[in-house]
């Protein structure tokens, strides 16, 4: 029993690194073809930037991308299931 449960917990890790792997790779891609072409659902963006962190207060996040011109603010969470 002590086997298999250290060959499931292995392999649990394994399979959290590749999708951990994916997340970033599509990250990148997105923020490449945006860094490329800011424009997104008809919207041209002058700034964007990835993995920003906000904090005020208590609550903190990061964004995956965050894409912003001088009336609208896009922010993309690549999220692979």
């Amino acid at each position: 029993m002590k086997k298999t449960d250290k060959t499931l917990k292995r392999v649990t890790k394994l399979v959290g690194n590749i999708s951990n792997n994916q997340g970033d790779i599509a990250e990148e891609f997105f923020y490449n073809s945006l860094a490329s072409n800011p424009k997104l659902a008809g919207i041209n963006y002058d700034y964007i930037d990835k993995n920003v962190t906000r904090q005020r207060k208590n609550l903190r996040d990061e964004y995956d991308i965050l894409l912003v011109n001088g009336k609208d603010i896009a922010i993309i969470e690549t999220i692979i299931p």
